[in-house]
C-alpha cells in the first residue's frame, strides 16, 4: 500500500501535490494494544476520476521523523516550553544551534473524564498531540493505583517505580517496560543535589540525562514563565529518550505531590 492509499483525503478545486509527510497509522486504545485511527477516503474519489493530487488531508501533519542526533552534540539541552494558553502542555525544545529545531516531544496534560481528580500526562513525539503516540501516566487522588502505559504494556507504576530516601531527596529507580531498553537495566535518578543526574544501573553509570528545574519561576512581559525547566541528554540517553522522559514525568509527579499527616489520600 502506498502513502496515498493509507491517508484520509478530501477533494478541493486544486490540484497541487499532496503534502510530503507520513500520517500516524497506529494509536493506543484503552485495551493497552494498537489500532488503525486512519481510514482510506481516496477510493471513493479514485471512482470520480479525481486522482489524489487533487486532495488535502483531514489531520494536522505528524512531524517528518525524530530528529536525527549526529556525534557532535554529545550532549543536548532540551527546555520544557509552554505551548498552550491554558497551561495544560508542553514541548521539548531542542537549542536554537541543532540542524533541526523542530520540538522533540509534545507533552499534554488532561483529566481523567471518569475521575477528574486524576490526571492524565500524554507524551507525543513531534511538536503537537497530532504526533505519535509513545506513552501516558494516569495518576492523581484514586481508589486505584498510578499506571503507566508504554510499548504496549499497561502496569501499576509502583511496579518500575521505587525509591530510596525522602520524597523530595531521594534516589529514584526506574525500570523500564521493555526489555529491549536499556538492556533491559533500571536507571537511577538522583535528587540529592540541585539537579537531578540519571545513570544507568550497568557497572560503568553511564550518565544518561540531567534535568535541571526551575527554581524560581518568574512571568515576563508575554506572560512566558522563565526560566524554563530544562533537560540535557547525553548520546547515551538519546537511544531510549523516550523512557527516560516518561520516568523523569513519573517522579515529577510523585515528588511534588502532598500527602497529610494521618492518611496518604494521592496514589
Amino acid at each position: 500500500m502506498n502513502q496515498n492509499d493509507s491517508e484520509s483525503w478530501i477533494a478541493t478545486p486544486t490540484s497541487s501535490a499532496p503534502p510530503s509527510y507520513f500520517s500516524d497509522t497506529e494509536s493506543f486504545n484503552d485495551a493497552a494494544s494498537f489500532v488503525s485511527d486512519t481510514s482510506t477516503l481516496a477510493a471513493p474519489f479514485n471512482r470520480l476520476g479525481l486522482s489524489s493530487s487533487s486532495l488535502v488531508h483531514l489531520r494536522p501533519p505528524s512531524v517528518l521523523s525524530t530528529p536525527s542526533v549526529t556525534r557532535e552534540f554529545s550532549v543536548i539541552r532540551y527546555h520544557f516550553t509552554p505551548t498552550s494558553p491554558v497551561s495544560n502542555s508542553l514541548t521539548l525544545v531542542p537549542p536554537p544551534d541543532m540542524p533541526d529545531t523542530v520540538p522533540r516531544f509534545h507533552i499534554v496534560v488532561t483529566p481523567n473524564v471518569l475521575n477528574p481528580l486524576s490526571q492524565i500526562t500524554t507524551v507525543y513525539r513531534g511538536e503537537t498531540q497530532f504526533g505519535q503516540w509513545v506513552g501516558s501516566l494516569d495518576m492523581g487522588i484514586s481508589m486505584f493505583s498510578s499506571r503507566v502505559r508504554m510499548h504496549k504494556k499497561l502496569t501499576g507504576i509502583s511496579m518500575v517505580l521505587t525509591k530510596r530516601g525522602s520524597r523530595t531527596n531521594a534516589i529514584w529507580t526506574w525500570k523500564p517496560l521493555s526489555s529491549e531498553v536499556n538492556n533491559g537495566l533500571p536507571w537511577e535518578w538522583d535528587y540529592r543535589h540541585a539537579s537531578a543526574v540519571c545513570r544507568s544501573s550497568n557497572a560503568d553509570s553511564t550518565l544518561l540525562a540531567t534535568f535541571i528545574p526551575a527554581r524560581v519561576v518568574q512571568v515576563n512581559e508575554h506572560g512566558e514563565e522563565t526560566p524554563l525547566p530544562a533537560l540535557q541528554v547525553t548520546l547515551a540517553g538519546q537511544k531510549f529518550f523516550e523512557d527516560i522522559l516518561i520516568s523523569l514525568l513519573a517522579i515529577e509527579r510523585r515528588r511534588v505531590i502532598p500527602t497529610t499527616d494521618q492518611q496518604t489520600i494521592f496514589n
